[in-house]
């Protein structure tokens, strides 16, 4: 399941929106724009075309923004606050799951609103290869499956795939991306990957250390009843 979450997710954020060394330039210089310090460009240069496979500055800007506006209910996976920052953007897994399933569904509409019209129709594809990627990230993370849902995430993960193509063209597929194909096929051998995976091995050591602490426990109290069963023997 780490193969989609910070494999394809990661790649997907980093290199096909642009943010992959975001706090350097293409030739290599420190760049030190930040949110305190950007000027917000005209509607004109907001959306930069989408073959390119980089948003533009404006947009990771506003995307990033918006991200941190998100307010969450108490054990929801918080965003941290260095996301674009060259220190920071080194994300859990769990939170590359947040923030392609709760975050960025609620920033990116702003970004979305803004484009011109002239990439209208890039815009369209890029909506679909979003709602595409995170449909299949709902998969992957769901507790439970139908029979059903390993035909729909073939499905949905090629429409993914085929957005792909049209709109980031200079950015080739990694292997994680051919691990994906075979997702349909592990949910009908295992179901669901949260059972068999490292968040589900998490819950099997807790087990494991319970168990631990009951024979432990039955050792101590064998103990006690074998020195209570000496002392009765005992005369007066």
């Amino acid at each position: 399941m780490h193969n989609w979450f910070e494999g394809i997710l990661q790649h997907h954020f980093k290199y096909q929106w642009g943010f992959s060394n975001d706090h350097e330039n293409h030739n290599g210089n420190s760049s030190h724009d930040s949110e305190s310090n950007f000027e917000p460009m005209d509607l004109s240069g907001r959306i930069s075309k989408l073959q390119s496979g980089y948003l533009s500055e404006y947009n990771k800007t506003q995307l990033i923004s918006n991200v941190h506006q998100v307010i969450v209910s108490k054990g929801v996976t918080r965003m941290q606050r260095k996301l674009r920052q060259a220190k920071g953007g080194r994300l859990k897994a769990s939170e590359w799951n947040a923030l392609f399933n709760i975050y960025i569904p609620l920033s990116i509409v702003a970004v979305i609103y803004g484009a011109q019209k002239d990439v209208k129709m890039s815009m369209d594809k890029f909506i679909i290869n979003l709602c595409a990627l995170i449909q299949c990230t709902n998969m992957v993370s769901s507790k439970f499956l139908e029979k059903e849902d390993s035909l729909k995430f073939s499905q949905t993960y090629e429409t993914y795939q085929k957005t792909y193509f049209d709109l980031f063209e200079n950015i080739k597929l990694q292997p994680n991306h051919n691990y994906a194909m075979h997702l349909p096929d592990h949910f009908g051998w295992w179901g669901p990957p949260m059972g068999v995976s490292e968040f589900g091995g998490g819950m099997e050591e807790t087990l494991m250390k319970k168990f631990s602490q009951r024979q432990r426990l039955e050792v101590q109290i064998q103990e006690i009843k074998e020195e209570d069963n000496r002392k009765s023997k005992r005369p007066f």
